[in-house]
């Protein structure tokens, strides 16, 4: 038969265990969601330099129209796609355009304790038929617009182009 000491000793370091098992998931908890919404970070910010790319061969397309008309061009391939909402647009003298855009993005992360972020940058993209250069800027995100879904997501967070 053990001892007392013995059956508190073999006590003392389970509990010791489960303790430090338990801080570390919880170490690893608050890592996960850093990673996932790092993650969605790096998606939303490569969605954004794929829509500016998008808008820029728009632009430089020499039979592309003008005027209202080419800013129905600009934005029409974001108008139903899933992550893009349009906000704000605006043509000028010269074809001047900028398009305001809030772009919805999700990361995950695997592991011990996995982890759902979801995030919305809000762009400005403003560009010129003459030479075709987009340009990408943070804009405030219109009060108009629905709020992100959290659903099962850990967090949802504001991204910017610059943290």
């Amino acid at each position: 038969m053990p001892t007392r000491i013995a059956v508190v000793r073999r006590v003392s370091s389970r509990a010791t265990a489960f303790a430090v098992l338990m801080l570390m998931a919880g170490c690893g908890a608050s890592d996960s969601v850093s990673v996932a919404a790092q993650r969605a970070k790096d998606r939303a910010r490569e969605d954004a330099q794929i829509m500016a790319r998008t808008v820029g061969d728009t632009l430089h397309d020499a039979n592309a129209p003008h005027g209202k008309a080419l800013l129905d061009l600009v934005v029409r391939p974001f108008r139903d796609s899933g992550g893009f909402r349009i906000f704000a647009t605006n043509v000028s003298t010269g074809d001047a355009i900028t398009v305001d855009a809030a772009i919805d993005a999700g990361g995950q992360s695997d592991g011990f304790a996995p982890a759902h972020v979801l995030g919305r940058l809000c762009v400005r993209l403003s560009g010129v038929r003459a030479n075709a250069d987009v340009t990408l800027s943070d804009v405030r995100c219109a009060d108009s617009l629905p709020p992100v879904i959290k659903g099962t997501a850990d967090r949802v967070i504001a991204i910017h182009l610059h943290d």
